[in-house]
């Protein structure tokens, strides 16, 4: 029969294995606790919960359902807690120990009487909670991390020559912004120290950059500050000229205009810099409401023949993914590691092409956001009718299906179904019922489940558009 138990299992399979896991995060003050993705924070304690178990070989069958899933339960309590196996386990005795003569980076520290499995622990769920995809080598004791905004971060970890029970964590930047990364290091290094506080960790990554009152914005008065804020649909008149509203400045039309013209360049340094000034023009933390809306109204709407071929361009970069990977459906990797060698033009090419289609999500995403907030009912409705008939909800879809891969793209993805379902005033019967059917036709609930999954594990933004995904349908 069956065995009784793994002591059994052992004695009746053969070519035993090691199981990859050596520590897991217990914590019995909250035996009770569920498995919401969204809790509070507060500051980096019950690092004590964390501690070492030994397990016993376990045979093939055995092993292969521990495997399976990143959850494992105490077979010996049948109301154990629930405890979730970490991604990077690293071995205090394993650490490298480097010479005394290496130079390290300015942005390292050295964690006292703290052991590797800890300081790993904590990079992890700082990690998480950043919703940093992260790729973690246990052999290597190092983390390749891809921040939201595509600045690829390396962790080391290592220990001093001394032997002392203490752990050197060294964080590099590889690719991406310099500002943007020390601001990702300042969380990991505080994390790693056991000294952050996760209530202020929104702050650190995106501080408010707001300049003080300055003589030039006194002299604004109220007036103009709340007609700035939103012009109105019913005071633009005769677009014949700009296409849109006469009390848009030059400025901002000539930088929409420069925006497009570089991005439909054929020179890959052009397109990068157009696709990231349309990104910061549909954002509405580093924009006006003004060219919040002209920007918007020039990716979504047919306000403006003159911005046909940026609309075309951004639509052509959403549904380019599903021939950019090895195999028909597979995403390609947006970051600079994809490169097998400096002189793989077809690697640079990948590289590019995943870029842009990674940023034409962010801008899609945005342009979706502030139409439906700040828009009017028919510019909502325009929007989605120009959504459908360019038929990117299924591409949409099929991003969020590959969240374990790549949990950036999901996630704008997922915004953008939860933008496209979310609205429904003024949405006739006819069309709940053909939502509801478009809904069961792509298997949207198991995608939105499974996708959820990885973002309470992982990523963190994820797992909150997927939450709101579910409650919509």
């Amino acid at each position: 029969g069956l065995p009784e138990d793994t002591v059994h299992a052992n004695q009746i399979t053969s070519d035993p294995c090691e199981p990859k896991w050596k520590f897991v995060q217990i914590n019995p003050q909250q035996e009770n606790r569920g498995l919401a993705p969204f809790t509070g924070h507060g500051k980096s304690a019950n690092d004590a919960s964390l501690m070492s178990v030994d397990t016993p070989n376990l045979g093939k069958t055995a092993a292969a359902a521990a495997s399976s899933s990143i959850f494992d339960y105490d077979a010996k309590k049948p109301s154990a807690v629930v405890k979730e196996v970490s991604p990077w386990i690293v071995k205090h005795e394993n650490l490298r120990t480097l010479p005394k003569w290496y130079r390290f980076e300015q942005t390292t520290i050295y964690v006292e009487s703290t052991n590797a499995s800890l300081v790993s622990e904590r990079i992890v769920k700082v990690n998480k909670e950043m919703s940093v995809q992260a790729k973690y080598s246990n052999e290597q004791n190092n983390a390749i991390l891809i921040t939201p905004d595509l600045v690829e971060i390396s962790v080391n970890l290592y220990k001093k020559p001394s032997n002392s029970d203490g752990v050197i964590v060294e964080v590099q930047r590889v690719f991406g912004c310099s500002v943007l990364f020390h601001r990702y290091c300042k969380s990991i290094l505080l994390a790693a120290s056991g000294e952050l506080d996760y209530a202020e960790l929104q702050g650190i990554i995106s501080p408010n950059l707001s300049l003080p009152e300055s003589r030039y914005a006194s002299s604004i008065s109220n007036e103009e500050k709340l007609e700035s804020k939103l012009p109105p649909k019913s005071d633009i008149g005769d677009t014949s000229s700009l296409g849109f509203a006469p009390s848009y400045s030059d400025s901002e039309m000539e930088s929409l205009i420069t925006t497009s013209s570089l991005l439909l360049k054929e020179s890959f340094d052009a397109q990068n810099l157009g696709i990231e000034c349309l990104g910061h023009l549909t954002d509405c933390n580093k924009t006006n409401s003004r060219a919040l809306l002209i920007s918007s109204r020039a990716v979504l709407l047919n306000d403006d023949e003159r911005f046909a071929p940026l609309r075309q361009k951004i639509i052509n970069l959403l549904k380019s993914h599903a021939h950019t990977g090895k195999e028909e459906g597979e995403i390609s990797s947006c970051t600079s590691s994809s490169l097998s060698s400096g002189g793989n033009t077809d690697g640079f090419i990948s590289e590019h092409d995943s870029f842009m289609h990674n940023r034409a999500l962010l801008v899609y995403s945005n342009a979706l956001s502030v139409i439906v907030t700040r828009g009017t009912r028919e510019e909502i409705q325009n929007a989605i009718e120009n959504v459908q008939a360019g038929d990117l909800l299924p591409h949409f879809v099929l991003l969020v299906k590959h969240a374990l891969k790549h949990p950036h793209e999901a996630h704008l993805a997922a915004k953008c179904i939860r933008i496209l379902l979310g609205y429904s005033p003024g949405m006739s019967t006819q069309a709940q019922k053909n939502k509801n059917d478009l809904v069961a036709a792509l298997d949207l609930v198991s995608v939105v489940e499974n996708a959820n999954e990885v973002g309470r594990k992982f990523h963190l933004a994820l797992a909150k558009e997927c939450h709101d995904i579910l409650r919509q349908i």
